[in-house]
């Protein structure tokens, strides 16, 4: 027999047994995330409070996550507000066990917080934690104000006072106006600790505060007849390029002709392209990590999860962990000299 005909059949064979290997290491990898997951619990973090945007999503993710992962366990939300986010992501990097049972729904500015405020109570690498997939819609975040409200435009804003509420200081609804103050010369009041969004809004009913800042989804879902009735106006948007139904209203960056002011607000920008992002903590197993990405793919896209959706008037959209992961890092890899003007800039 031929020499290279031996040593053909041997390569072919030796390839043969590597795939059967392969096929094998993967069905005994799904198989151990299925024995992991059987009759536990996997908790759902939320960092904010029940009654918000963020907390109607992991009470809704943590319904239907269960049934979608290997050995179908429980699932059930934690509400962790504090810091603006800042303390469920502390906890989720060093507290919450690294072994696929505890995701987190990270508030979108978790990344450039980071960068921000990093000798302030940051003790999270955000980049290092595991990339799940995203389960928003991309919408621009909205400074929204009463009609009643002393400034109706930026412009306005610069002559006369307006009472901004917001959660901790590392929140965008903190972190926004007050660059808007100090950058283009705003006179925004801001008060600060609520513990949602939700919070805000019965604030702003009350004309305790005059206005916030929120995605443009949340006050269509919470409040469609204000917008409807035209009980909330628009001062800036949080986007890349003006959304169609905002299509008269200043884009962050717009507001000012300064060039280094507007990389300060294209980057404060990054987080709205976070849309619902759900991480675990670091160096979780890679089959509890496959089996988390896959069952989150397969529940945004289930009838049942997207009827209960629709009818809490949340908009969702699967998005892939491979972006989730690459914006996470491009953020933190941003131009130190962009973060050092910012972080000058949003101080005190």
């Amino acid at each position: 027999m031929p020499i290279g005909y031996r040593l053909g059949t041997r390569l072919a064979c030796a390839i043969v047994v590597a795939l059967c290997l392969a096929g094998f290491g993967g069905a005994r990898a799904a198989d151990d995330a299925a024995s992991f997951y059987k009759g536990a619990t996997v908790t759902v973090l939320s960092p904010f409070g029940a009654d918000g945007g963020y907390g109607r999503l992991v009470t809704l993710v943590a319904q239907h996550l269960g049934r979608h992962l290997p050995g179908e366990p429980k699932s059930v939300p934690q509400f962790m507000a504090g810091a603006g986010g800042i303390t469920m992501a502390n906890y989720l990097y060093n507290v919450a066990p690294h072994d696929g049972s505890v995701v987190g729904l990270l508030y979108d500015n978790i990344p450039t917080v980071q960068l921000l405020y990093a000798d302030k109570g940051v003790k999270y690498k955000s980049e290092e934690f595991v990339a799940l997939g995203s389960v928003g819609k991309y919408d621009p975040g909205v400074i929204g104000v009463r009609p009643d409200s002393p400034a109706l435009t930026i412009a306005d804003a610069k002559k006369k006072t307006v009472i901004i509420g917001a959660g901790g200081k590392g929140t965008n609804q903190f972190i926004v106006p007050n660059l808007l103050n100090k950058l283009v010369g705003t006179k925004f009041k801001i008060v600060t600790g609520y513990k949602a969004l939700g919070e805000i809004m019965l604030a702003i009913e009350r004309n305790e505060v005059q206005g916030t800042l929120g995605s443009y989804s949340f006050f269509q879902e919470t409040r469609p007849e204000w917008i409807r009735d035209g009980k909330l106006k628009w001062l800036v948007q949080l986007a890349d390029e003006r959304d169609p139904a905002l299509k008269d209203v200043p884009l962050l960056q717009e507001t000012t002709d300064n060039k280094q002011y507007q990389d300060v607000f294209i980057f404060m920008t990054r987080a709205r392209n976070m849309v619902k992002a759900l991480v675990a903590p670091p160096r979780i197993p890679a089959a509890r990590a496959d089996a988390l990405r896959k069952a989150i793919v397969d529940m945004v896209r289930d009838k049942a999860f997207i009827a209960d959706a629709k009818r809490q008037r949340l908009e969702v959209a699967p998005g892939s962990w491979q972006k989730l992961e690459k914006l996470i890092r491009d953020t933190v890899k941003t131009d130190p000299e962009v973060v050092k003007l910012t972080k000058k800039m949003t101080s005190g």
